[in-house]
């Protein structure tokens, strides 16, 4: 079980940049689709699943039109970082790099 947790996370630096630039890959595709398929033009959301950051208009002058949520973001950041170790454990497995 230790050396399945081990190939799941990676714990390389190799490892760990393939996982960044795919994360920021992946954060530009999901964004890009959520702005185009979102009907609404006086909201935007970040985060997917979970909407970490909020804004809407229009907003009076001296208003509050923004909202954040620190717990959103966290696991807005673990659900991806799972799903970025679970790409990688994939494509070592297909490539035959990952004892079964």
């Amino acid at each position: 079980m230790n050396q399945f947790i081990k190939q799941f996370f990676g714990p390389s630096w190799k490892s760990l940049i393939i996982k960044i630039v795919l994360g920021i890959i992946l954060f530009v595709i999901v964004t890009f689709i959520h702005a185009i398929t979102w009907p609404v033009v006086d909201y935007w959301a970040s985060g997917w699943p979970w909407h970490f950051s909020e804004s809407w208009g229009p907003c009076p002058p001296g208003g509050v039109c923004h909202s954040s949520n620190t717990f959103a973001l966290v696991f807005d950041i673990i659900f991806w970082y799972l799903v970025l170790c679970l790409i990688i454990f994939l494509y070592k497995k297909v490539k035959g790099k990952v004892a079964a």
